[in-house]
């Protein structure tokens, strides 16, 4: 199933199978509504054109964007091919658990105690 179909008809916008994949996706103003009913948001009614016209322009965005032939571009998880340069996994401070445990009001088992604050 198509992405956009799948989001749509997960959200009770289109049946399943109701759109073919060659048409370009829109919404209506009565999709809006139900949207905005879902996500309990306000939308006041002079609105709901505008936001209806402004979700269908990235819906066609989307659909050009998904007529690109893509078969022989590899996927990749970061455009400049980076790699992320490591330093060596070396212990570089010294254990001062007991000197740092000497300036505690109280502890026990190597762990600070502090006084109950949650009932």
């Amino acid at each position: 199933m198509h992405s956009k179909q799948l989001f749509f008809t997960s959200i009770g916008l289109v049946k399943p199978f109701e759109l073919v994949l060659e048409q370009t996706m829109s919404v209506t103003k009565d999709d809006i509504a139900k949207v905005a009913k879902l996500a309990r948001i306000q939308i006041d009614a002079e609105q709901v054109p505008e936001i209806t016209h402004g979700i269908n322009e990235i819906l066609s965005l989307v659909d050009k964007m998904q007529q690109a032939d893509t078969t022989h571009v590899k996927p990749l998880a970061n455009p400049h091919d980076a790699t992320q340069r490591l330093r060596a996994d070396e212990v570089t401070a010294i254990n001062e658990r007991d000197k740092l445990m000497a300036n505690a009001p109280e502890s026990d088992s190597g762990l600070f105690l502090v006084p109950k604050v949650i009932e």
